[in-house]
């Protein structure tokens, strides 16, 4: 049975970005960043170990930074190289 899970993001005024999961029986988990699909365990595993290094350095990642790890994740886990034109990437202030 495929389960469905839902992805929520958004921006508090005091805490800032929030990013939660929410699976089909209502529970919700809070993430720094979080994956979904097939490959879930490898891309979340991936982005564990990213987010350990930058904490080992005391430092947050940036904006660019961010989506540079979205797109190595995805180079990683899939294995695939991704063409200028072949990725869309959306930021939403």
């Amino acid at each position: 049975m495929l389960e469905k899970e839902t992805i929520l993001c958004g921006i508090d005024v005091e805490k800032g970005p929030l990013l939660y999961k929410v699976d089909p029986a209502g529970h919700f988990y809070g993430y720094k960043a979080v994956s979904a699909g097939v490959k879930e365990q490898e891309s979340v595993n991936y982005l564990e170990k990213q987010f350990k290094k930058k904490a080992e350095l005391k430092k947050e990642f940036n904006d660019a930074e961010t989506i540079q790890l979205a797109i190595s994740t995805l180079q990683n886990v899939v294995v695939l190289s991704f063409q200028k034109l072949s990725l869309k990437i959306g930021v939403i202030y």
